[in-house]
C-alpha cells in the first residue's frame, strides 16, 4: 500500500525551495518592468533566476538556489557563475538562497550574499 507521508529527498526541498524563491520574487517583481527567467551562460553554466529586462540587457538581481554550500563543488559551481553573471551585467552584488546557512563571500566582481530562506523570503 503506498504511503502518502513519504520522506522528502533532498530533490525534492531543493524544488520547494526554488519554488518558493519563484514565487516571492514573482510578488516582487509585479511593481517592475521585466522578467524572472533561468540564464544559462556561455560557459554552460546556469544562474536559476535572474529578474531584469531581457530586450535592454539588464539584470536587476541574481539568484541562486542551494540547499546548503557544504560540499565544496556545490559551492565553487554557485559562486562560479554567479561571478560569470555578475561580470556580464556589472553587477557587484548576488545572492545565495539556503535552507540555513548565512555568510558574504567576497570574490573580484563584488559580494555574494549567502542567506538563509526564511530571511530572503522576509525581506
Amino acid at each position: 500500500m503506498p504511503c502518502a507521508l513519504a520522506p522528502a529527498t533532498s530533490d525534492s526541498l531543493t524544488r520547494a525551495l526554488e519554488t518558493a524563491v519563484y514565487l516571492k520574487m514573482r510578488r516582487r517583481a509585479s511593481s517592475r518592468v521585466g522578467s524572472i527567467a533561468l540564464l544559462k551562460l556561455k560557459s554552460g553554466k546556469e544562474i536559476d533566476f535572474i529578474e531584469g529586462d531581457e530586450a535592454f540587457g539588464i539584470a536587476y538581481e541574481l539568484i541562486q538556489v542551494s540547499l546548503n554550500m557544504e560540499n565544496e563543488a556545490t559551492r565553487q559551481r554557485e559562486v562560479s557563475a554567479l561571478q560569470e553573471a555578475m561580470a556580464r551585467f556589472e553587477k557587484d552584488a548576488a545572492t545565495i538562497v539556503t535552507l540555513e546557512e548565512e555568510s558574504s563571500i567576497n570574490i573580484p566582481e563584488g559580494v555574494i550574499h549567502v542567506m538563509p530562506a526564511w530571511k530572503w523570503l522576509l525581506g
